[in-house]
C-alpha cells in the first residue's frame, strides 16, 4: 500500500513540475513574440540600383594612366579648398535617431532574452530543487529582480531622454 501511495505522490509532483515548466515556456514565448521589432528591409531592385550607381560613379572617376603629378596636386588643392569653404557641416539628425533606435532595440532584445533565460533557469532549479536548494534559489531571486529593474529602468530612462531631446 505504501509503495503505490509513494508512486502516486511522485506522479502528482511530476505533473506539477511538468505543468509549471509548460507555463514558463508559454509565458516566455508570449513575451518574445510581443516585442515590437522594426524591419528595415531593402529590395533586390534597390540593391541593384545602388550597385549600378556606384559602378557608374567609379567609372566616371577613372582617368587616363598618363595623369601628370601637377593634375593630382591641383585636384588635391581643390578638394582641400572645398572643405575650407564649406562651413555648413551638420550632424544628420535622422541618421542619428535611426542609429539610436537600432542600438536601443538591439540592447533591449538582448536584455529581455538574457532575463528570460536566467529566469527560466532559476525557475527550473526552484521547481526541481530540494528544500535547501530552494532556500539558496530564493536568495538569488533578489539580485535577479533588482537587476531586471535596473536594466529595464535604464532602458526606460534612455527612451524618455531621447524622446524629450527629440522634441526640443
Amino acid at each position: 500500500m505504501e509503495l503505490t501511495l509513494s508512486v502516486f505522490i511522485e506522479r502528482e509532483n511530476m505533473k506539477k513540475i511538468s505543468y509549471n515548466i509548460f507555463l514558463i515556456v508559454i509565458a516566455s514565448i508570449i513575451i518574445l513574440f510581443s516585442i515590437k521589432t522594426n524591419v528595415y528591409a531593402i529590395s533586390f531592385n534597390d540593391i541593384w540600383e545602388q550597385l549600378s550607381n556606384y559602378i557608374e560613379d567609379t567609372n566616371s572617376l577613372q582617368t587616363d594612366e598618363k595623369t601628370e603629378a601637377g593634375d593630382i596636386f591641383t585636384g588635391a588643392d581643390e578638394f582641400i579648398q572645398a572643405g575650407v569653404n564649406d562651413n555648413h557641416t551638420t550632424i544628420d539628425d535622422s541618421a542619428l535617431e535611426e542609429m539610436s533606435d537600432l542600438i536601443y532595440n538591439l540592447l533591449l532584445i538582448i536584455a529581455i532574452v538574457v532575463a528570460v533565460i536566467v529566469g527560466l533557469v532559476i525557475g527550473i532549479q526552484f521547481i526541481t530543487g530540494s528544500v535547501a536548494q530552494k532556500a539558496k534559489i530564493k536568495e538569488t531571486l533578489i539580485p535577479y529582480i533588482a537587476g531586471c529593474i535596473v536594466i529595464f529602468g535604464a532602458f526606460g530612462i534612455w527612451k524618455l531622454v531621447v524622446e524629450i531631446l527629440s522634441q526640443a
